[in-house]
């Protein structure tokens, strides 16, 4: 069986061991379960709206991004730019996390480094330009320079870490793998 196929059926098992789970807390919890039902479709129908523009987004950027230019600048030799980078990428588009993990494997896969791919999606998750606007209104300009700041710095911090266990991590597995 090749790989591909053990994965596949690894998620199928792990996708059925939740609905058995839910089924289960549905009947033990009624009440509960139909709150839960209620979000889950609630949830899966936004998901539906927002993955056919999340598709063609990561068509435009496999078709309009090259291998080079990613890594050029997103790449393991980018240095502080390519954090820059990541962290505009990140501040800029507003929406729910889980459509930046499709964007950031298709970085990666076009050659994105590992620690700009966590720089990108830590500033998706934690700095937007609206969050940005909205702090700024309601907390003033010093308390959101301030957590502006601070959050650049311990992600940069992050992602070098993340970066350094990767590398580590690679140069073992070229020693048992050849």
């Amino acid at each position: 069986m090749t790989k591909k196929k053990k994965k596949l059926i690894r998620d199928y098992l792990i996708m059925s061991g939740i609905v058995i789970v839910f089924v289960v807390f549905y009947f033990i919890f009624p009440d509960k379960g139909e709150i839960s039902l209620r979000s889950a479709w609630q949830f899966f129908f936004e998901l539906m709206l927002i993955l056919p523009a999340v598709m063609i987004m990561i068509g435009i950027l496999s078709v309009w991004t090259t291998q080079e230019m990613v890594t050029k600048y997103l790449g393991k030799e980018s240095g502080f730019k390519g954090f820059l980078i990541g962290v505009l990428m990140g501040t800029l588009p507003a929406g729910p996390l889980y459509v930046a993990f499709p964007v950031a494997k298709a970085l990666r896969m076009k050659g994105a480094s590992v620690g700009n791919m966590v720089t990108y999606l830590s500033v998706y998750a934690a700095i937007k330009l609206p969050q940005i606007l909205m702090e700024l209104r309601f907390l003033g300009w010093k308390f959101t320079a301030l957590r502006f700041v601070i959050t650049v710095i311990l992600i940069y911090v992050m992602s070098l870490f993340v970066e350094l266990i990767f590398k580590k991590t690679e140069k073992r597995e070229r020693v048992i793998l050849p």
